[in-house]
């Protein structure tokens, strides 16, 4: 059994599909950021890192009506064999700060993530 809030503990807890998600809270966005399988649980363990990007939403969607949500892309540069979905649910009003150039913090911490789904 892995030791309690171990990397492994901590990617056991997460849902591995769309189905095993949590409900969204009230006044959460449901945010999904597409990656490599090597960088998912990297992002998974330690949040999301968009600092070189200026904003959340260059490097992440996201959705406050689940049935939108949207786990793939269309897009060839995040549409590839073996993608991976890391999920997050973040308050409204601190996904707008993420998205703030002025105030972002650069990174969404990994306390939000409740997923690492196959981007499909």
């Amino acid at each position: 059994m892995p030791e309690a809030n171990s990397p492994a503990e901590i990617l056991g807890r997460l849902a591995k599909t769309p189905e095993e998600l949590p409900d969204l809270p009230e006044n959460f966005v449901r945010a999904v950021h597409i990656t490599q399988p090597e960088m998912a649980e990297m992002v998974a363990l330690q949040g999301l890192d968009y600092q070189r990007h200026g904003m959340a939403q260059s490097t992440a969607r996201a959705w406050s009506n689940l049935n939108e949500v949207e786990f793939g892309s269309t897009d060839r540069r995040f549409s590839f064999p073996g993608a991976k979905a890391v999920v997050f649910d973040i308050p409204a009003e601190e996904w707008r700060v993420h998205n703030d150039v002025a105030r972002s913090p650069g990174r969404i911490p990994a306390e939000y993530v409740v997923g690492l789904v196959d981007a499909i």
